[in-house]
């Protein structure tokens, strides 16, 4: 008996660390670990996820616990929680920094994910690369319970390469030209996933006079429709010097963003003389070092 003790303590080190001369409901009694590991891929958490929100619902589907949980190049991302026994739900957020509010986070129902901008009324110029993971467990009474939850990208990724900028007019140092997207959904719900009154996104960039180059890089929800979603390019007055719809761009390259990687796509747009061209194009850094010297 004394012996199966001594190996009871040795397999629960790891979650009473810290925790073994304090009362047994201050103790962390629920260990959750983190995942993200693409089809086809190696697991890749701590790569593309910094950080968790991670909410804990009752069986009543109420807010009951939250937490922020760092992700630091871990072989293992995980995190303790103290909860008594009876069911849950959990919901993890990976990434949501600056460009993303926690609305609403009181009922599960009531969760949605937003930019700040879009509930304040203003404009919006991206989304974080969020990812998500829902899981639901049952902790039972003087036990450890440890299990996964699993995450899932709900965002697509974009870089934009506009080139022949110099051929524009404009105040030295000033981007000639923005680009807007039209017809995106501004929220993310666990019911309706992308949702919401389209909103347009302005992205924000970069401008090189001297190459007459501007780079953008963005993001926007998964489960958007991109038949409604319109790219346009705008010059300073607010003239569209061009606008294509992003479904038919994506067919034509053989791209489906129903089933799109954990990628980020590449638009190009040329602008020589008085034509524009729009197009998925693979450009690499590499050819981008070698366009700006």
């Amino acid at each position: 008996m004394f012996r199966r003790s001594i190996q009871l303590v040795f397999l629960l080190a790891p979650f009473l660390a810290g925790c073994i001369f304090e009362p047994p409901e201050e103790c962390d009694n629920v260990r959750i670990i983190f995942h993200y590991c693409p089809e086809g891929t190696v697991c890749q958490t701590s790569e593309h996820i910094e950080q968790v929100h991670l909410l804990v619902f009752g069986q009543d589907n109420r807010l009951v616990q939250q937490k922020v949980v760092s992700l630091d190049a871990c072989g293992t991302c995980g995190t303790g929680l103290n909860l008594a026994p009876g069911r849950y739900g959990l919901v993890a957020v990976g990434n949501a920094f600056e460009n993303t509010v926690l609305d609403a986070p009181g009922t599960l129902e009531g969760l949605r994910l937003a930019h700040p901008a879009y509930l304040a009324g203003n404009p919006i110029t991206t989304n974080d690369s969020l990812y998500l993971g829902r899981k639901d467990i049952v902790v039972p009474p003087f036990e450890i319970l440890q299990d996964t939850v699993n995450f899932s990208s709900i965002h697509l990724a974009f870089k934009i390469l506009v080139r022949g900028l110099h051929l524009l007019t404009t105040k030295a140092s000033e981007p000639p030209v923005s680009i807007v997207l039209e017809g995106l959904f501004p929220l993310y719900t666990l019911q309706q996933k992308a949702s919401g009154p389209p909103q347009s996104y302005y992205p924000a960039g970069t401008y090189y006079d001297s190459s007459g180059i501007f780079i953008s890089r963005f993001n926007i929800f998964r489960g958007n429709d991109p038949d409604g979603i319109f790219l346009g390019l705008h010059d300073n007055e607010g003239n569209t010097l061009e606008r294509v719809n992003m479904g038919q761009l994506m067919r034509q390259a053989g791209i489906d963003p129903d089933t799109v990687g954990d990628v980020t796509l590449p638009l190009e747009i040329v602008i020589t003389g008085m034509d524009i061209t729009i197009q998925v194009s693979n450009w690499e850094t590499e050819e981008l070092e070698a366009l700006l010297h």
